[in-house]
């Protein structure tokens, strides 16, 4: 059980676990997470100022993560309230851990992860497990496989026994993501008897997804799944949904065929984007190994950044009468059109290094370029 990354993760429990594909966790280890990108390198980031707020060290905008990521100020507005909600549950706990790892041997031993917050009561049979999402998507907290698996260890080190005397509390926060059930705070309160039920289910999954040569299964999960560019029945799934893409549909139809068809078109268009997504990724790395791709390179745009506090900046455009905020704090192109003089834009602001896209050359200027 050591490593950084068990076999099957927790984060990964909805690709693997009831309902998933039990191929993906021999999948990804043949095709692993290519290097960090921005998005992964500012969620982390924003992981480690919640960690290290709840443990009493809040850190201040412009702080340094353990990543080299710079602490923005979007992400101690994003991380209050959880700080202040685990405080809260800590104060009502007999004892409570941050981004401590638990094993999970009652789902399986090759089982265990890192949940970011959980707590328990002993007396009052209750258990809290919180998960803390920097994304944009939206993340159902309802029979969460991952938080479920996450319970599985709780209960190992605490050492209960679940029955449905036991509570049990999930929570995931998810301040990026605007949806109709709120934004802050998506909860889920169970019993014991019902959590376990559920690890059963896992339990199984997991004894699936370890067998030898386990099956692949398409779905929504493929969107995340690293192993999708060598992935045969996602293939499949791409060349009939292309398939079906080129079919003419009938001019007319029934409510109840529209949706039929409107159903067939979403899942097509998962596909094709889960399968654009694997190609580019795989590309950009064969790009970086040297290879020549006839038609694609790696371009690195340019983007602009204020660099100073956005506290500075919006105090710069209060004493100018132009705001900045509307709601969140504009780019500083968007402040140029706002009013604000370009000259003073210019002096709060410079252009940095974009993230590294894959890009369509064209063929016939390359030639030339060359030539």
């Amino acid at each position: 059980m050591s490593g950084a990354h068990a076999r099957l993760a927790p984060s990964a429990a909805e690709m693997w676990g009831p309902g998933g594909c039990p191929a993906y966790p021999t999948m990804a280890a043949l095709y692993p997470e290519p290097e960090d990108g921005e998005e992964a390198r500012e969620g982390t980031a924003a992981h480690w100022w919640v960690s290290e707020a709840i443990g009493g060290t809040v850190h201040a905008e412009g702080a340094i993560a353990p990543n080299a990521y710079p602490v923005t100020a979007e992400m101690l507005k994003c991380g209050a309230t959880m700080v202040g909600n685990c405080l809260a549950v800590a104060m009502e706990a007999d004892s409570f851990n941050v981004e401590t790892r638990v094993y999970m041997p009652t789902v399986h031993e090759d089982n265990w992860g890192t949940p970011d917050f959980f707590a328990i009561n002993v007396r009052a049979r209750k258990i809290w497990v919180k998960d803390y999402k920097f994304g944009h998507r939206y993340v159902e907290v309802y029979k969460n496989w991952q938080l479920l698996d996450y319970l599985a260890g709780v209960c190992n080190h605490y050492g209960v026994i679940l029955d449905a005397s036991w509570t049990i509390h999930f929570t995931i926060y998810q301040p990026r993501c605007f949806s109709r059930v709120g934004a802050w705070e998506n909860e889920w309160t169970c019993n014991g008897a019902e959590a376990l039920a559920l690890i059963a289910q896992l339990a199984v999954a997991a004894v699936s997804a370890s067998g030898v040569r386990p099956p692949c299964h398409t779905g929504p999960y493929c969107r995340d799944c690293t192993a999708k560019i060598g992935c045969a029945a996602f293939q499949r799934a791409t060349e009939n949904a292309i398939d079906v893409s080129l079919q003419a549909a009938p001019n007319e139809l029934t409510p109840e065929q529209k949706g039929l068809v409107l159903s067939y078109v979403q899942a097509a268009q998962q596909r094709l984007q889960g399968m654009a997504t694997g190609l580019e990724a795989s590309l950009k790395a064969d790009i970086r190994a040297g290879k020549r791709i006839a038609g694609w390179e790696i371009t690195n745009g340019e983007t602009e950044k204020w660099t100073k506090p956005e506290a500075e900046v919006v105090a710069l455009g209060k004493m100018m009468g132009v705001e900045l905020t509307k709601p969140k704090l504009l780019t500083p192109n968007q402040a140029r059109e706002a009013g604000l003089d370009p000259a003073l834009v210019g002096s709060y602001a410079a252009k940095v290094k974009g993230e590294a896209k894959l890009s369509p050359v064209d063929e016939a200027s390359a030639m030339k370029a060359f030539g």
